[in-house]
């Protein structure tokens, strides 16, 4: 008896093996970004949403949004709801950061180096940054329902791995990009294996690739 129960769950480990491939996470998406000319759009946003609602993990996320030069750094930035984005500013003369957008709105008074704890973004939507006391600053965070992000590099790439095998949807986000365009969306069938996703821009695109920090930046 104890045999036969031992070769049943053998069977069973085989045949999740063989399944993994079709039902598990392990296939990645090559998103291709071109601008009306063919060109490379690099710095451009992507999100990539499942069927499948993902629950938020067990430690929040942390990110990092700077204050350098009397410019926010990185000026767009996607995070998963729930994470907690600190504003260190590295600047020698003092900023007041707030939002008031419906996504999230929030103050941090007048201060140099990391005198506020992180701020929790955690709605989805837009917010847009900004400084009481320097106008031109203006920063972005998209607050997306999802952990599969990232930005297009200087080729117009981007690689996502650990994706479902099933029909997904790709969005592609960028505040340069003009209002009367909005977001771009695709679906795509996620495949076992590795994927691609040709996406073209309908306009000209000149922006560069997003700067993101760490902590071991500092």
């Amino acid at each position: 008896m104890h045999l036969k129960r031992l070769q049943w769950i053998a069977s069973g480990i085989i045949l999740m093996a063989a399944l993994s491939p079709l039902y598990g996470h392990a296939s990645s998406l090559q998103i291709q970004l071109t601008d009306s000319r063919g060109k490379a759009a690099a710095g451009i946003g992507v999100v990539v949403e499942t069927s499948t609602p993902e629950s938020l993990p067990a430690i929040a996320p942390q990110a990092i949004i700077d204050q350098h030069r009397e410019q926010f750094v990185p000026r767009v930035t996607i995070v998963q709801r729930g994470t907690e984005v600190s504003f260190p500013n590295t600047d020698r003369v003092q900023h007041h950061v707030y939002s008031f957008s419906m996504a999230k709105q929030f103050e941090l008074a007048l201060y140099r180096g990391n005198e506020h704890p992180p701020v929790t973004f955690d709605h989805d939507g837009i917010a847009v940054l900004g400084c009481n006391i320097h106008d031109h600053m203006i920063g972005y965070v998209l607050i997306v329902d999802s952990s599969h992000f990232g930005f297009s590099d200087s080729n117009g790439k981007l690689v996502l791995d650990n994706l479902p095998n099933e029909s997904v949807k790709v969005t592609v986000w960028h505040p340069d990009l003009e209002a009367e365009f909005g977001p771009i969306s695709r679906t795509v069938v996620i495949a076992p294996g590795k994927n691609t996703a040709d996406i073209r821009l309908d306009r000209k695109w000149q922006g560069t690739q997003e700067t993101s920090l760490s902590w071991n930046d500092y």
